[in-house]
C-alpha cells in the first residue's frame, strides 16, 4: 500500500502503472477520486454540565473529530465548533462556514433561533436534531415542527419512563438508504445496543420517512425534507444517559455518515433547455 496526498479539494484521477510483461493494458489502472474537506460543523449544546462529565456534545465532537480529539493527524469527517445554547449569537448562523448544524439537547428555542435554523435549512443547509433529557418537547414542537409546517421532520412526545420499564432496542434499519450503506457488509447490521429512554414521535405526513425504528415500533431516526435542505430527528439520546449505542461499533460509522449525507447535494434533472 502506498499513501497519497493531494493538496487541494476537489475531483482527481489517481493513476497507477507498473513496468511487467505481458498486454500494455494491464500495467495501468486509473481511479477517480473525490476530495472533500472537513464539514464544518456548529455544534450548539444545551447541556449544562460539569467539565467531566460525557455529553452528547462530546461523544459527537469525538465520533466526528476521532484524530483530533486524540491529539493526532488524519482525515477527520468534521471540523466541529461547539457552541452553548446559552449563546445569544448562536442563531447568526453562516451556511457557507458551518453547512451542518447540530441541535443537542435543546430545553427551549425563541423565535428568532427557529427562524434561524428554519432558513439556514430551506436555503440548502443541514440541521441534525438530538433531543435529550433537558428537552422541553412542546417548546421543540412549537418552534420547529409547527403542526407539521416547520423543518423538525416529525412532532416529538414526552419521553418514556424513566424506570426503564419501556426499555427497547433498535430492530429496524433501512439498509437501502445512504445513512446506512456502511452496514451492507455486515453479517448482522442491527446493533445490540439497549435503550432505556425515548421519545415517541409522530412522523410529518409529507417529505418525510423513518429510517430506524425501536422494536417498539416508534421511529428511531426520521428524516425530513425542507426547502432545499435536509433534516435528521433522533429520538434518543447519542450519549450514555439513555442507552449504549456510543459504545457500540456502530455508534462512529453512523454519526459521521449521517454528517455525509446531510451535507451531500441530491441529484437533480434537468431537462434540455430548462
Amino acid at each position: 500500500r502506498l499513501p497519497v496526498r493531494l493538496a487541494a479539494s476537489g475531483s482527481h484521477v489517481i493513476t497507477a502503472r507498473i513496468d511487467a510483461p505481458g498486454l500494455a493494458l494491464n500495467q495501468e489502472m486509473s481511479c477517480p477520486v473525490d476530495v472533500v474537506n472537513p464539514i464544518g460543523v456548529l455544534l450548539v449544546d444545551g447541556d449544562v454540565h460539569p467539565p467531566d462529565v460525557g455529553t452528547q456534545a462530546d461523544f459527537i465532537k469525538l465520533a466526528l473529530m476521532p484524530f483530533a480529539s486524540a491529539g493526532r493527524g488524519g482525515p477527520d469527517v468534521g471540523a466541529v465548533r461547539i457552541v452553548p445554547a446559552s449563546d445569544p449569537n448562536w442563531s447568526e448562523i453562516d451556511s457557507r462556514r458551518t453547512p451542518l448544524v447540530i441541535l443537542v439537547d435543546p430545553a427551549q428555542i425563541t423565535a428568532q433561533q427557529a427562524k434561524s435554523l428554519e432558513q439556514h435549512v430551506y436555503g440548502g443547509g443541514a440541521l441534525m436534531v438530538l433531543p435529550g433529557p433537558l428537552t422541553r418537547v412542546e417548546s421543540l414542537n412549537a418552534a420547529l415542527f409547527r403542526d407539521g409546517a416547520g423543518s423538525l421532520p416529525a412532532e416529538l412526545k414526552p419521553a418514556t419512563a424513566a424506570d426503564g420499564s419501556q426499555a427497547t432496542t433498535i430492530l429496524g434499519i433501512d439498509l437501502a438508504h445512504p445513512l446506512f450503506h456502511f452496514l451492507k457488509s455486515k453479517p448482522d447490521p442491527i446493533p445490540d445496543s439497549a435503550i432505556g429512554r425515548y421519545f415517541p414521535s409522530v412522523v410529518r405526513q409529507s417529505a418525510a420517512r423513518v429510517l430506524a425504528s425501536f422494536a417498539s415500533g416508534e421511529p428511531f431516526v426520521v428524516e425530513g425534507d425542507f426547502g432545499r435542505g435536509r433534516v435528521l430527528l433522533f429520538t434518543t439520546p447519542l450519549n450514555t444517559d439513555w442507552g449504549t449505542l456510543p459504545l457500540s461499533n456502530f455508534f462512529l460509522p453512523m454519526v459521521q455518515s449521517a454528517a455525509r449525507f446531510l451535507v451531500s447535494k441530491p441529484a437533480r434533472t434537468l431537462l434540455p433547455g430548462g
